[in-house]
């Protein structure tokens, strides 16, 4: 009687073990980490379209450039220490419109932007 107690106490106590453990080595889908990159749910907030008038204004001081800015097409953000955001820009460069990819940092709180990189598409 007692070979069969320890034998289901072995039985459950592997099953359990199993069941912990089956988790391990599975990929955590990127969107469930804490921190990472999610989609705009809207490029048209009158905000996301002032960071794409910011990173172009930014990057005219910086370049030495006359870009104008025409709007923002797509982007994403990522929650840090405020919000950073990646964004696809439209500019006219004297009259022609090309896409540019940008990236802004920005801590609402302490009325804080920051760009961070701005190249063509």
């Amino acid at each position: 009687m007692a070979t069969l107690h320890y034998f289901f106490f072995v039985l459950v106590s592997s099953l359990l073990l199993l069941q912990m453990t089956s988790g391990i080595g599975k990929s955590i889908p990127p969107e469930s980490l804490s921190g990472g990159w999610e989609p705009l749910k809207d490029v048209n907030d009158p905000h996301v379209q002032e960071l794409g008038k910011f990173v172009v204004t930014e990057n005219n001081k910086v370049s030495k450039v006359d870009l104008q800015f025409v709007a923002v097409k797509k982007g994403e953000s990522q929650v840090v220490n405020g919000m950073k955001y990646r964004l696809v820009v439209s500019a006219k460069d004297h009259g022609i419109v090309s896409e540019y990819n940008a990236e802004v940092y920005e801590k609402a709180w302490t009325n804080t932007r920051k760009l961070i990189s701005f190249t063509k598409a």
